[in-house]
């Protein structure tokens, strides 16, 4: 009645959903980010020390996991804000970051970047450091 029972079969969907998602999300920045690497090295250029590497984001899932089941545990309120207030907006500024990353990959390796080539990836051996 007053937002303290506990978080709603929906609400923990919801947040599987976009915590998923997220993940996928990450998943597909972190190849970007290596390939962006290997190409910097096979022109010489030294890596830029600013670029997420895989323990940045291994730390970054692990969080996101962690977060998402707190708030499973908790109450509509605070699921709501968890959805609301932290996830969704942090999930909107890591899309943005990524589609500069996008559009410097399909200027480097001329394609546009997607899923599946994440998905080629993942089938010919390559793996994020979090499965």
């Amino acid at each position: 009645m007053f937002g303290f029972e506990e978080c709603s079969k929906e609400q923990k969907a919801h947040v599987d959903t976009l915590v998923e998602y997220f993940i996928f999300s990450l998943e597909g920045q972190l190849y970007v980010k290596e390939k962006f690497r290997e190409h910097d090295e096979k022109k010489g250029i030294k890596p830029n020390s600013m670029m997420l590497d895989a323990r940045k984001f291994q730390e970054i899932v692990e969080g996101l996991i962690k977060d998402s089941e707190r708030a499973k545990k908790k109450s509509v309120n605070y699921c709501d804000n968890f959805i609301f207030e932290q996830l969704k907006p942090t999930l909107a500024v890591h899309e943005r970051s990524f589609e500069d990353d996008r559009e410097m990959y399909k200027e480097i390796f001329g394609e546009e970047f997607k899923a599946a080539i994440v998905e080629k990836a993942k089938k010919n051996g390559w793996k994020p450091p979090w499965e």
